[in-house]
C-alpha cells in the first residue's frame, strides 16, 4: 500500500505518526532483528491506533510489512497482541484479506495452466480478467469452465 492509501482517512495528527510508523515498517521489512525493532514502535503504533482512522492506517501498515518482508505471522501477532484487542483484531483481518488473496491468485494461475495444458491461447484481456478476480466463487466457476471452453473468452459466457 502506498503511503497516500495509508494516510487517506487520517487526520494531521495520525498522519505524523503513520510518518514515523512507516519508517519502522520500512526498516523492518529489511532488518534480521526486526522483533526488537517492532517493539521499539509500540508506542508510535498504538498512537497510530487511538486516532480517528487509526486502525485502518495500522492495517496498511502489517499488510506492508506482510508483503515486503519475511517476519513471520507470529511475530507480527504478538505485537498486536500486546497493543490490544483492536490491534489484534486488525492482524487477524489482514491475515484473512492476505490469505483470500493467495488463494484467488493461486486459482488463476490454476486456470491459465488448464488452458496452457489443453493448448488454448490466452489473449490478453482474457489474462487480465481472470489475474485481477478476486471473487474466489466467480473464479471457482470459471476454473470448472476452463476444462470445456474452445477459447479463453468463452470462459465468461454463461
Amino acid at each position: 500500500p502506498s503511503s497516500t492509501t495509508c494516510c487517506g482517512n487520517l487526520q494531521r495528527g495520525a498522519r505524523a505518526e503513520l510518518f514515523l510508523v512507516g519508517g519502522a515498517a520500512l526498516a523492518v521489512a529489511y532488518d534480521a532483528t526486526r522483533t526488537a525493532l517492532l517493539r521499539r514502535w509500540e508506542d508510535q503504533l498504538r498512537a497510530v491506533l487511538d486516532q480517528p482512522g487509526g486502525g485502518e492506517a495500522f492495517l496498511a501498515i502489517l499488510t506492508y510489512i506482510q508483503h515486503v518482508s519475511d517476519t513471520p505471522g507470529g511475530e507480527l501477532h504478538d505485537l498486536a497482541a500486546r497493543l490490544g484487542p483492536d490491534a489484534e483484531e486488525a492482524y487477524v483481518t489482514t491475515a484473512e484479506m492476505l490469505r483470500a488473496e493467495g488463494e484467488a491468485r493461486g486459482k488463476a494461475e490454476d486456470i491459465l495452466v488448464v488452458f496452457e495444458q489443453r493448448g488454448i491461447d490466452v489473449d490478453g484481456k482474457s489474462r487480465e480478467r481472470i489475474e485481477s478476480c478476486t471473487e474466489l466463487g466467480t473464479l471457482n466457476g470459471w476454473f470448472r469452465r476452463a476444462f470445456k471452453v474452445d477459447k479463453a473468452s468463452d470462459l465468461f459466457e454463461e
